[in-house]
């Protein structure tokens, strides 16, 4: 029998080495992924709030720390770095960090439309945090216990309620100033304004934020509904674009929510998308994507004429193609 080359003698592996290649037992039984945390209230507790470690948490700490360490509660810190930066999870549990001061400051020099997509992420993600931390709060398991957090639970959610404020307190304060300047150089000599400065103030601040110019039959913005400012909301508004974007209401089928689709309704393109109306400019919308057989819900509640346009994909001077869920849309 042929003799086996020698390989050297095995050796156990380090405690490094294990972590790795298996992560630690914690984060071995808790499998913190999408998935796993939707499927469990515990593990979307523990991700999300992280036990009582959270004060011990530097406000830098990153995803990636999370991952080399086995850390669950930073690996639950990654949802909001586009927005927060490092650690948004930290940062918005706490009042007035490091993260939530510097978003303040940048949301200053930002436009309508920027500041716009940025509060419908913090107030998503706020939702679902107060959501998850309200159970938290009320959870207790047939042994009596409590999940990780839970005695923090009210303070973390009255610091993600001022942190919202603090984020969007002077919103736009520079951007506005700005555009007011260049709108009152443009249009100073205008026959409507040469006389009257204070009018033209007025103009400028009913139009708050938006480049005006002299089109030649009517001064205003270079948009669609030029007449209207951005911030004009009103039930009619929302009625108009839900019936011109073909969205039905719910009450015409007497459903609390929208009906599901067979194969044959979506491959002859026989579906909808719905709405319900929640009362005082309030609307819950649902998407329809055929190529997934499911909806994509969003609330706007009381939405002014820039939310809708961003909601919608409108463009600076028109309509464009909006990306919903890989199914492209002409409006």
């Amino acid at each position: 029998m042929a003799e086996l080359p020698d390989v050297g003698s095995i050796q156990p592996l380090t405690e490094a080495e294990r972590r790795k290649a298996f992560g630690t037992p914690l984060t071995r039984a808790l499998k913190i992924d999408p998935i796993s945390m939707e499927r469990s209230p515990v593990k979307r507790g523990i991700a999300s709030i992280g036990s009582n470690m959270l004060d011990m948490l530097n406000p830098t700490a990153t995803f990636e720390e999370g991952l080399k360490e086995g850390s669950p509660t930073k690996i639950g810190l990654g949802g909001l770095d586009l927005i927060l930066g490092s650690n948004p999870y930290v940062a918005m549990f706490k009042f007035g960090t490091q993260p939530v001061r510097k978003l303040a400051k940048k949301l200053k020099s930002m436009s309508p439309n920027e500041i716009d997509f940025h509060k419908r992420d913090v107030d998503e993600f706020i939702k679902k945090e107060k959501a998850q931390l309200e159970y938290t709060k009320g959870y207790q398991s047939t042994e009596g216990g409590k999940l990780p957090g839970a005695d923090k639970a009210n303070d973390q959610i009255q610091a993600l309620e001022k942190n919202r404020e603090l984020i969007f307190k002077d919103a736009g304060v520079d951007y506005n100033k700005k555009i007011a300047v260049e709108n009152k150089k443009r249009l100073k000599n205008h026959p409507d304004f040469e006389d009257n400065p204070e009018g033209l103030d007025e103009f400028i601040q009913e139009f708050e934020g938006e480049e005006l110019f002299d089109m030649g039959d009517y001064i205003g913005p270079e948009r669609d509904f030029a007449d209207i400012p951005l911030k004009y909301n009103n039930p009619k508004l929302s009625r108009y674009f839900l019936r011109e974007q073909n969205f039905r209401n719910l009450d015409e089928i007497g459903y609390a929510r929208p009906p599901k689709y067979s194969p044959e309704d979506i491959s002859q393109q026989n579906t909808s998308n719905w709405f319900e109306d929640l009362g005082e400019n309030k609307y819950r919308l649902y998407e329809f994507n055929s190529q997934t057989g499911r909806y994509t819900q969003t609330t706007l509640d009381n939405p002014d004429l820039g939310t809708w346009r961003n909601f919608l994909g409108y463009s600076k001077g028109g309509h464009v193609e909006k990306n919903t869920a890989n199914n492209q849309r002409l409006i």
